[in-house]
């Protein structure tokens, strides 16, 4: 019988990491049947002249060829298997069906783990290497499946010719060091199976064999090399085929329910692209009529990348695509409240009032928004700050968490911009749309849009509410008070850009019970999108072309009102 065997990490919390891929925690499997649970002293029956931990213990000794002395039970419990094989079938066995009593549980040798079962006196005795076990666990978890649906078909001790064990992946450098591992096959109930690859101790899981990935439709490929390691991504109508680039790839649901919403969010918005972004390579078979800019393709490859993190981890959360975290709470109404904006764009809000978190509501940020967040997250360092004012009884206290991977720190300015954008943020989940003030508002930009392009200046100032300053600055022979000539000379003059139309609506949010958001794609005179390049002779890879731009309406006295000066071309 070939016996099998061994896992990494020793306290109760048994860590399971997949080699440059990330890592998660995981539990260690207990027995196929009966589940051994932790005691302080194992029982010793008295039908053997040795006792029965003494006889395991010492079998693994001699697995091992080490001394009994150091190997140590760490649980053991009394259990009855429901085969003659234990739970632990060798390749090729018969087990025939019928209760087994005996015990089960964990051993401690040469700092690795090992499940073990055995028959009530120790004369069978199976050990199964945590690297079986670890392979097992990332499988049942990545598959969405239960454990005990995962069989270990087969375990063989293996020495690797390098320290990649065999695997060779696209940017991982290999050494030809003799390495110690195992070869893991894994069997579904379907037939299906997987063959791993792993060190000795089971802490390095690597994915050798799969079942062909096929998608009936890819909507996104996405890949990423980072720290020498390729890893990517295929995501389709109800299943995320990922693995490392070029090898074997786990075909399985999407852990989230939500994460398909979100895949449509960008196929139904944006025309078809590729691009290479800092998140990753990512392919878009897009099937709406909006012309994605970079900011738009990085948010689409950041959520490709957080969706591959989670299905990779097989727990649901993006939470490693956290760009901050704003917690407030406190005066007399009692809030606690959380906002949480992430790398793909996401925008969530959470009641704290109790310990479970009550969702609020999520949204979408604009490309604007998200131009400001990336060039935050580019430039600045982590920041952690808490405002509160003690002198008074029900004051509020803010917490602002920010995570960057800049050198700078950030300053006072961005600060305040960052506090702003998440009480924006705040605001908009917070109020219930009017859809027909949102209508309102919609017919008041277009016709604000419409009247200068035909050049009605006097329309254009009953429909606009915002200051006037830029155009007094600029226009300093004209009359402070003569708005339809302020207009005019903006337009022909100061470098607005007012022949332009509204081409497509990209989003329409009200952020208030009075302010309305539209952000919009322009076309120009000949049907044409308008694109705003870079100003002033700057790279374009530094500051790329622009085609959406952000209108806010303000509804003041049951009177609809733009706020926002056309287009500025320098």
């Amino acid at each position: 019988m070939k016996k099998i065997l061994h896992n990494p990490l020793l306290a109760l919390m048994l860590g399971i990491f997949l080699a440059a891929c990330g890592g998660r925690s995981a539990s260690l499997p207990t027995a196929t049947s009966g589940a051994p649970s932790e005691i302080n002293q194992p029982p010793t029956p008295t039908a053997t002249a040795i006792p029965v931990t003494d006889i395991i213990r010492l079998a693994l000794a001699k697995y091992l060829g080490t001394r009994v002395e150091d190997v140590q039970i760490h649980s053991m419990d009394k259990t009855q298997w429901s085969d003659s094989c234990l739970g632990v079938p060798a390749p090729g066995e018969i087990c025939n069906p019928v209760a087994m009593p005996g015990y089960g549980g964990i051993l401690i040798a040469q700092g690795s783990l090992y499940e073990f079962h055995s028959d009530i006196n120790g004369n069978d005795v199976r050990f199964i290497p945590g690297a079986a076990l670890a392979a097992r666990q990332i499988l049942s978890a990545q598959l969405g499946v239960e454990l005990k649906k995962v069989n270990i078909a087969n375990v063989e001790t293996v020495t690797w010719k390098d320290n990649c064990f065999e695997i060779n992946l696209p940017g991982l450098e290999c050494a030809a060091l003799e390495t110690p591992g195992y070869r893991v096959t894994l069997e579904m109930p379907d037939g299906k199976r997987y063959q791993y690859h792993t060190d000795e101790s089971g802490s390095i899981v690597r994915l050798a064999v799969a079942p062909l990935a096929e998608l009936s439709r890819v909507l996104i490929s996405w890949s990423q090399e980072e720290g020498g390691f390729c890893q990517s991504a295929s995501f389709g109508e109800n299943q995320i085929a990922f693995g490392a680039c070029g090898a074997a790839q786990i075909v399985a649901p999407y852990v989230s329910p939500d994460r398909l919403e979100e895949l449509h969010h960008f196929i139904d918005r944006y025309a078809a692209f590729e691009a290479e972004t800092s998140a990753g390579k990512i392919k878009l078979a897009g099937e709406g009529n909006l012309t994605a800019m970079p900011v738009d393709q990085r948010m689409a490859a950041e959520w490709a990348r957080l969706a591959t993190m989670e299905a990779v981890s097989g727990l649901p959360g993006m939470a490693g695509g956290l760009v901050f975290a704003w917690h407030r709470e406190g005066g007399l109404a009692g809030l606690c409240e959380d906002v949480t904006v992430y790398l793909s764009g996401i925008a969530t809000l959470t009641s704290c009032k109790d310990e479970q978190g009550q969702s609020l509501g999520q949204t979408w940020l604009t490309a604007n928004q998200m131009r400001t967040i990336y060039t935050w997250v580019d430039t600045y360092q982590d920041y952690d700050y808490t405002t509160s004012d003690p002198a008074i009884a029900d004051g509020i206290t803010t917490r602002m968490i920010f995570t960057g991977n800049g050198q700078e720190q950030m300053n006072e300015f961005e600060q305040t911009r960052l506090a702003a954008l998440a009480e924006e943020v705040l605001g908009e989940l917070q109020t219930t749309p009017n859809p027909a003030d949102m209508e309102a508002a919609r017919a008041t930009l277009v016709a604000y849009l419409s009247a200068l392009t035909a050049g009605k200046y006097s329309e254009a100032v009953e429909l606009y509410g915002g200051s006037y300053e830029v155009l007094r600055d600029n226009n300093p022979n004209l009359t402070p008070d003569d708005f339809p000539a302020l207009f005019r000379a903006g337009c022909t003059l100061n470098g607005f850009v007012c022949n332009l139309i509204i081409k497509n609506f990209v989003a329409d949010t009200q952020l208030s019970a009075t302010d309305f958001r539209f952000t919009v794609e322009l076309q120009n005179p000949d049907g044409s999108l308008f694109i705003l390049g870079p100003c002033c002779g700057a790279d374009p890879a530094e500051e790329p072309p622009w085609t959406q731009f952000d209108f806010l309406v303000r509804k003041t006295d049951d009177k609809f009102k733009v706020q926002d000066l056309p287009v500025y071309v320098p």
